[in-house]
């Protein structure tokens, strides 16, 4: 296969003065004037590349900006340079982007060369967002113990514990992947600094989602893989609390250790949702073993029966294809409803 760098078309080249690069309009252009440096020796990548083959194609750069600029008038320019296939790179010959960027081509342009990778692009609407839950450690503490409203949400305080954790527990009748996300780089912060995770979820009326499951085995493959850069770090244990008719499973409790500092429990009505940790309306207890020593004991003490309860089956990719065999697909419109099964059954009125 021809290589469409090594021969350009002669139609799209606007400066070829230089014996080491030449300047082209680039044939699909993302923006009016859009256009590329390319060196004319067949180089794989920038780091391929010489010093001095590098400094040539900066020149090369100034000399397209002054070239778009003469024909249009942007507002910005975005300089760029695809390197493997994995950043998109889909020609095999070094060239770099001048794009030319003019107000309003884009609805919300900041973050720029970042939309590399979309969801993290806007570092600063990220920011704004995470602001709302943004607890200084003052707000953390006896006069404020309940979390879970608009006002409070449950992710900010919980972030924060977490941020500080040498061990983490999470028993939750319910995980779904959105609500994952959201503790995810935390929870992975702990096991990179050795410490240990243990989650405790369930099949409780089938509302735990299979892929949420299936991310927390790739996050433990990739702990326990010796091959990979976190092979010194901490364990990461999950299990599932497998229910019956007869038997349920609703906790809600997040159990934070710290070698320095107080133990935290926080117990209430969370999910591992998204709704329940940011936006919804929830009660959570924040207690503190200083502050009532015999209540988060109790609560620890609890969770080491329900973690190694003979219904507490092991997590593994087996048992989450088998759940989703089984499980009962959950319409979008239809509220998870407890059911005492030994309620007594209301009598017709005569």
């Amino acid at each position: 296969m021809t290589c469409p760098f090594c021969q350009p078309d002669e139609d799209l080249i606007f400066y070829d003065a230089d014996p080491s690069f030449v300047c082209l309009w680039d044939g699909f252009p993302l923006n009016p004037g859009h256009a590329l440096v390319v060196p004319r020796k067949h180089i794989n990548t920038w780091f391929d590349a010489s010093y001095q083959e590098q400094v040539r194609l900066l020149e090369g750069i100034q000399i397209a900006k002054q070239e778009i600029e003469k024909r249009h008038q942007p507002d910005g320019f975005n300089i760029g340079i695809n390197i493997g296939a994995a950043a998109g790179q889909t020609v095999p010959h070094l060239h770099v982007h001048v794009i030319p960027r003019y107000k309003n081509d884009v609805a919300d342009p900041r973050g720029g060369v970042r939309y590399v990778i979309p969801e993290k692009a806007n570092y600063l609407e990220i920011r704004e967002e995470r602001a709302v839950y943004e607890v200084t450690p003052q707000s953390v503490g006896e006069s404020q113990s309940v979390y879970g409203s608009d006002v409070m949400p449950l992710l900010g305080p919980l972030l924060q514990d977490l941020s500080r954790a040498d061990s983490v527990d999470l028993a939750v009748a319910f995980i779904l992947e959105s609500g994952l996300t959201r503790i995810e780089s935390h929870l992975l912060d702990v096991l990179e600094r050795g410490g240990r995770v243990r989650i405790l979820t369930g099949d409780y009326m089938d509302v735990t989602e299979p892929r949420a499951l299936l991310r927390l085995l790739d996050l433990q493959a990739a702990i326990q893989n010796p091959d990979d850069p976190l092979q010194s770090s901490g364990l990461l244990e999950c299990r599932v609390f497998e229910t019956d008719h007869a038997l349920g499973f609703h906790p809600k409790a997040y159990l934070i250790g710290r070698e320095e500092g107080d133990n935290i429990a926080y117990v209430g009505s969370s999910n591992l949702t998204r709704s329940a940790l940011e936006r919804g309306v929830e009660w959570n207890s924040r207690l503190t073993s200083s502050s009532e020593p015999d209540a988060v004991l109790a609560i620890e003490h609890e969770f080491e029966r329900l973690f190694s309860h003979s219904r507490s089956a092991l997590l593994t990719e087996e048992w989450v294809e088998d759940y989703r065999k089984r499980r009962r697909i959950i319409s979008r419109s239809t509220k998870p409803v407890e059911i005492d099964a030994d309620a007594e059954k209301p009598e017709p009125s005569p």
